[in-house]
């Protein structure tokens, strides 16, 4: 289990550890270093589980050959990556060398020493890039939204010539040669390709997790930016548990070797940056000290609504549970904990 503290990788731990798997984790908060948001509050919660064993390793390390050799895993799924668009600009070397040629080896590892294992391939929307932004949408007042009948981006959504910042760029080739060593070497590879997702181990940045960047702004009594789009732009959310859920079902019903699933919180769970600072202030009674307006930031979209068709076609039973009142109560209820929040202010 790689990325196995963070956001996403607690709930797939501790879901396989409920299921009776015995869990290596890779995860050395890699996020924290680059972010300023640390996920290894983490550790001192998984570390008293029964059957799991953490390494702080880099994806990088070449002690994963060895680890995958002697260990022959049953199942591997790769949460590992660096996670910020915006931040890839800066760092382009470092996001391709953690995302695409971290992946690159770990699926070479896989196919020398253990090539029955299943692949679970956490990917990412973001490979679309500003390709999402072709479709016709309309200005609302408080959100830009497809025009007409339009379900949300599905996986034919073409990534080329499209401009998707280094991290999608290097998200595209991690989710290429996920698919290619199911393809051509037959390894039991998935590739999910999530847009926005959140749950009780959210740490939230200015960079990632924006819904959550949000409302920790406004509990701290600190402005909110906005990058763009006057706040209209929209992202449907989707939460962990919902997105364990369909790796759950993968594993036990695999799709075709190296098949691709766009999953999100589809119309449902999608809301604008505006339409969130209200959500926020219905479930924490605060309002934002001050919102400041910026410029959009490259690779960044209008609308991503997930296009969830393909999934429930190969998987009726899944859908998603979590709606965003509930999402954001939840949220609320685990950030007021990082911060000291004195009494409302209207």
């Amino acid at each position: 289990m790689t990325g196995c503290l963070g956001n996403l990788g607690c709930y797939v731990t501790e879901r396989l550890l409920s299921e009776g798997y015995h869990i290596i984790g890779i995860d050395n908060d890699t996020r924290g270093r680059m972010l300023g948001a640390s996920v290894i509050r983490s550790v001192a919660h998984l570390a008293s589980r029964k059957n799991f064993y953490l390494n702080q390793w880099d994806i990088r390390d070449p002690l994963l050959e060895q680890l995958i050799k002697a260990s022959k895993f049953d199942l591997i799924v790769h949460c590992a990556a660096q996670v910020s668009h915006p931040h890839s600009i800066d760092v382009p070397v470092e996001d391709f060398e953690i995302n695409a040629h971290g992946t690159l080896r770990l699926l070479e590892y896989v196919r020398r020493h253990s090539d029955d294992s299943i692949f679970v391939h956490v990917g990412s929307a973001k490979i679309y890039g500003e390709n999402v932004d072709a479709f016709p949408e309309i200005e609302l007042p408080s959100r830009y939204d497809y025009d007409g009948d339009f379900n949300g981006i599905s996986e034919s959504c073409s990534f080329d010539r499209t401009v998707k910042t280094p991290f999608g760029a290097s998200k595209a080739y991690a989710d290429l040669i996920a698919q290619e060593y199911g393809m051509l070497y037959g390894l039991k590879t998935v590739v999910l390709r999530p847009s926005c997702f959140v749950g009780k181990y959210t740490v939230p940045s200015l960079l990632q997790r924006w819904e959550a960047w949000i409302m920790l702004n406004i509990l701290k009594g600190e402005p909110v930016r906005i990058f763009g789009y006057k706040g209209k732009q929209v992202r449907d959310i989707l939460h962990c548990e919902d997105l364990v859920n369909a790796i759950m079902l993968m594993i036990a019903n695999l799709p075709k070797k190296g098949d691709v699933f766009n999953i999100g919180g589809g119309r449902n769970n999608s809301l604008s940056v505006l339409e969130c600072i209200e959500l926020v202030k219905e479930v924490t009674r605060l309002s934002p000290k001050d919102i400041i307006y910026d410029e959009k930031r490259p690779g960044d979209w209008r609308v991503y609504i997930t296009d969830n068709s393909k999934l429930i076609r190969h998987y009726p039973n899944w859908h998603t549970s979590w709606g965003l009142g509930r999402i954001f109560v939840e949220l609320y209820q685990n950030l007021v904990k990082l911060v000291e929040v004195s009494e409302p202010r209207v």
